[in-house]
């Protein structure tokens, strides 16, 4: 009893602070010129929610690689996740809006086989770029930390959290980069939106770290 009722404590808090973190980027992008358009706050706020759960994802990989409970954890936080994506308030997005960067709304279009001017539910360009997104995300946070171990990413403030936040500002924006950017900062790329993506994803790693301890 006990044992579940701390189990489902566990993934209330996480969920909440992931949704935070969504708000706070949808927040934080508010005024960005090219997410002007209808329903770009929902999106935003959608989209926001991605890294701080793969950020989740690689500090328990970190912490506990081999808890055998993780698994079943990331299902029911990504479970709640689609869940609040399927109950969109919007119909139907423009997926060239939403997906900015042509390599990733490829993916999109290869999935479903429709025009690069189609309009589509939320939930639906979510469930194509969800997986990849995260991948490349945790990745890049656990290559990040193994720099700040081996003192190469001294140049790189914030890593390794710096690496999804230029990952996230460049998928909201399109702008190209390469699968990995450890190593790299954001002005090699023009990333010029960075510290909007930087605030949100910083700030939930430190709660959840705060509320893990």
């Amino acid at each position: 009893m006990f044992g579940s009722r701390r189990k489902r404590k566990r993934l209330e808090n996480a969920c909440k602070l992931i949704a935070e973190a969504g708000k706070l980027t949808a927040q934080a992008y508010q005024h960005e010129k090219s997410l002007q358009w209808h329903s770009a706050q929902e999106w935003l706020m959608f989209c926001g929610t991605i890294p701080a759960f793969a950020s989740l994802i690689a500090i328990e990989e970190l912490i506990a690689p081999r808890d055998p409970r993780n698994k079943a954890f990331y299902k029911e936080i990504e479970d709640v996740l689609f869940s609040i994506f399927e109950n969109s308030k919007s119909n139907m997005v423009s997926l060239r809006a939403c997906v900015p960067l042509e390599s990733e709304r490829k993916i999109v279009r290869d999935a479903y086989n429709v025009p690069d001017d189609v309009n589509m539910k939320m939930d639906a360009i979510l469930g194509v770029i969800f997986p990849g997104r995260s991948l490349l995300y945790q990745n890049d946070m656990v290559d990040g930390q193994a720099d700040v171990v081996s003192g190469q990413a001294s140049k790189n403030v914030g890593a390794p959290f710096c690496y999804i936040a230029m990952h996230l500002a460049s998928h909201l924006t399109g702008i190209e980069t390469p699968d990995s950017l450890v190593g790299h900062n954001a002005g090699e790329f023009g990333i010029s939106t960075y510290g909007s993506a930087m605030l949100p994803i910083s700030e939930f790693g430190t709660a959840y770290l705060s509320q893990r301890t």
